[in-house]
């Protein structure tokens, strides 16, 4: 194998981890929202998230356009109108908590260093605006260690369109079966992979059934992955610290 290929937000980034710590601070502060406990509160929030997600990538939203629709909602849900200077300063509340507590996942450093001292190049395959995932890569200190940012709004078509995968291998220089795709999203990343010929790895942390366990194998954890790859991470991670 000469190139892995991986999603970045809930692969390498804990996307959720910082949402969440938004969110709960955002329900601090506002007694409106407290009427719904954090778990009802946070399935709306990632159920908004996805549909605005769509048509920011579509072009039909601004990033900030959707922050501030999807508090508008969720206070609305809970009877709440919010003006609009109210509704800037949750978002920037959200905004703020949401970047203070970036963190990679357990484990991403980690294998991400292992695969550079193989000398498997790294790819971060993902749906999203290129300048967002750049600040991710450095705020979770991940930069140095890809070889390749590939960004559905570089390339113009999203996870699983094959063209995307196709450009990202165009970049290694790697036919399709010198190269694994490991994500978390089934659809855009698992099946992607398959119709683009390249075997991959679905990080399944929230351990809900596996649609199709003859399409790929789950993992729950990226440590899990170094066995997969007979990569030891302490071994090789320790030779860059030390």
């Amino acid at each position: 194998m000469k190139a892995v290929l991986l999603d970045l937000d809930e692969t390498l980034f804990d996307h959720r981890f910082s949402c969440e710590a938004g969110i709960e601070a955002v329900r601090e502060r506002y007694p409106e929202l407290q009427q719904k406990s954090l778990a009802q509160l946070e399935e709306e929030f990632y159920h908004l998230l996805n549909d605005m997600h769509k048509m920011v990538l579509q072009g039909r939203m601004t990033l900030e356009e959707a922050r501030l629709e999807r508090f508008r909602l969720m206070f609305l849900g809970c009877g709440h109108v919010l003006d609009p200077g109210e509704l800037q300063k949750i978002a920037d509340l959200y905004s703020h908590v949401y970047s203070t507590s970036r963190r990679p996942v357990p484990g991403a450093l980690e294998l991400l260093h292992a695969l550079r001292a193989q000398g498997i190049q790294v790819v971060v395959l993902t749906n999203h605006m290129t300048h967002v995932q750049v600040d991710k890569l450095e705020a979770c200190g991940l930069t140095a260690l890809v070889d390749h940012l590939v960004t559905s709004e570089d390339v113009g078509v999203q996870k699983p369109d094959p063209r995307i995968f196709h450009h990202a291998l165009a970049l290694c220089g790697v036919e399709p079966h010198e190269a694994m795709m490991v994500g978390d999203s089934w659809s855009a990343d698992i099946l992607g992979a398959q119709a683009s010929g390249i075997r991959s790895v679905w990080l399944n942390r929230r351990r809900t059934p596996i649609p199709d366990a003859e399409v790929a194998p789950e993992i729950f954890e990226l440590q899990e992955l170094a066995s997969t790859l007979n990569l030891s991470l302490e071994r090789r991670y320790s030779q860059h610290v030390d």
